[in-house]
């Protein structure tokens, strides 16, 4: 193994020497396209994950001031049903919601999307005062990362307004987004192999004469 490793860069410069020139040239583009590639890949990550994480707690917040203000009224005539229809729509209409729920001023449930069970622990992960717009906090869960906004129902005084926004979402979009580079070099190689093949006599000679001054500066 050491011994592989000891000749491997002769074998490599032995291997670089016995192409032409072209080929040396179009590796070089296809290293520079790439690793070009690569960099704008994870600017483009980036700058996507900075803004859907922006973007996805606005949305938290707005959703949760949007429960709390349609739940007050339900909340005061005590229209549990109504509550809970609200929060079905909610989620319904949303669909990086993961779920929703609205505590009395006690703490006890009042409703929830969860089904048969609410997850006991979720309670006391998140809460908001009553002087408080809103409190966002970001919970890990089996599913990801879930971004839980609190919001106090009529100042606090009839209750909190809970809602938890998914990342799955966010996190898909931002990895499609990364995955579509290579298919855009390959377009644009299969555009260049189609230029050199097209039947333009002009073009062809103009790509020629350049390909031959690069070769007599080198």
């Amino acid at each position: 193994m050491k011994a592989l490793l000891t000749h491997l860069p002769q074998h490599f410069w032995a291997l670089a020497g016995s192409v032409s020139i072209r080929t040396k040239i179009l590796g070089i583009v296809l290293g520079l396209v790439l690793l070009l590639g690569l960099g704008v890949t994870a600017q483009v990550r980036y700058t996507l994950t900075r803004a859907m994480d922006a973007q996805l707690q606005e949305q938290s917040v707005s959703v949760a001031r949007n429960v709390a203000a349609r739940a007050a009224d339900l909340i005061l005539i005590n229209d549990l049903y109504a509550l809970h229809q609200l929060l079905r729509e909610t989620q319904a209409n949303n669909l990086s919601l993961r779920y929703a729920f609205v505590l009395d001023p006690n703490g006890q449930i009042l409703a929830h999307t969860f089904g048969n069970g609410f997850p006991a622990e979720l309670r006391e992960a998140n809460t908001a005062q009553a002087d408080e717009h809103h409190r966002t906090v970001i919970l890990n869960t089996d599913e990801g990362p879930v971004w839980d906004t609190a919001v106090p129902i009529f100042d606090g005084h009839a209750g909190i307004a809970r809602v938890g926004l998914s990342e799955t979402l966010m996190r898909l979009t931002v990895d499609e987004a990364r995955a579509r580079w290579p298919e855009q070099i390959a377009a644009w190689f299969g555009a260049r192999r189609t230029q050199n093949s097209s039947p333009n006599l002009s073009a062809r000679l103009a790509t020629s004469r350049l390909f031959h001054l690069v070769v007599g500066e080198l």
